[in-house]
């Protein structure tokens, strides 16, 4: 995947897939993650993706290959340096019902641009200060406003990470 644009489109990847007989392709949709993408969109490391930015950072979706699935990877909250060499770790608030909303518009005009509703949306839960009953009320929210707005009854999972919330499963 070296050779693919860091977030791109969906052909390119699929067309990569199909090669390696792989049945779906990951996007990246975590926040602004590098000083290219601050320096591209003008926007803040670690904030999440407007418009604009999607504008900027993803190729929009035509006359996608029929078949094509995919997974959305989103914000892995990980640590990241910003161009002064400061340590940066973006904020997953799955108990802001306010902040929730946001990810889910993210979601929701990022696949619109992409062209299609992704099959699975990836989540990761975050620091300790995030209950388990807003990162599961965040996971039903993402669903239903994937099938409202989308059409598509996408899985929203849970991946579990060392040094968050949910580290083992």
């Amino acid at each position: 995947l070296s050779s693919l644009a860091q977030r791109g489109g969906l052909s390119e990847r699929w067309d990569l897939a199909m090669d390696e007989g792989c049945g779906f392709v990951e996007v990246p949709a975590d926040f602004i993650k590098n000083v290219g993408e601050v320096r591209r969109t003008g926007s803040e490391m670690g904030s999440v993706l407007r418009p604009k930015d999607i504008e900027i950072l993803y190729r929009r979706g035509e006359n996608l290959p029929p078949g094509l699935e995919y997974i959305l990877h989103t914000e892995p909250a990980i640590g990241r340096r910003d161009e002064d060499d400061r340590f940066y770790k973006a904020s997953l608030r799955w108990d802001d019902g306010e902040w929730r909303r946001t990810f889910s518009r993210m979601l929701l005009d990022i696949s619109s641009h992409l062209g299609k509703p992704a099959s699975i949306i990836e989540i990761h839960s975050g620091g300790k200060e995030n209950s388990l009953e807003g990162i599961v009320e965040s996971m039903r929210e993402i669903h239903d406003s994937y099938r409202e707005e989308l059409g598509k009854e996408s899985f929203v999972l849970l991946e579990n990470k060392v040094g968050q919330r949910v580290a083992t499963g």
